[in-house]
């Protein structure tokens, strides 16, 4: 246990400020406008939000900033919006990933009309 206990102690550091910093600015200062990072996931399986948050992690490791899952349990099937770490990697995972089967499910990905608020919503994954 000493080592664990060592670790917490000393650290972690560096993580940086909130966030934020690095994608401001070149837009213009515009605020949130349509998503550009935001990706709107449809037609999911019925799984648990931990179930997606580590499909997340496997396919897109260390990408996504944050997930906004909805299940209404109301017979749809659940749907998310996945905010990613910038314009570039929404835009490839849109294009590789307009329609993929998972799970059983034929799940469709667009762009979201909005982006999602990260301080709203949990980091994507079970991490505690």
């Amino acid at each position: 246990g000493a080592i664990g206990a060592r670790a917490t102690a000393g650290g972690g550091g560096g993580g940086g400020g909130k966030g934020g910093g690095k994608s401001g600015g070149k837009s213009g200062g515009s605020t949130w406008g349509p998503g550009r990072r935001t990706l709107h996931f449809t037609g999911l399986p019925f799984v648990p939000e931990a179930d997606f948050d580590s499909f997340l992690q496997v396919t897109f490791p260390s990408q996504v900033i944050c997930v906004n899952f909805k299940d209404t349990t109301d017979g749809r099937p659940p749907i998310a919006w996945v905010l990613f770490e910038d314009e570039n990697v929404a835009a490839d995972v849109a294009q590789n990933y307009q329609s993929f089967e998972w799970e059983g499910s034929q799940v469709a990905v667009q762009f979201a009309r909005t982006e999602l608020d990260p301080n709203k919503f949990n980091r994507g994954g079970g991490k505690g």
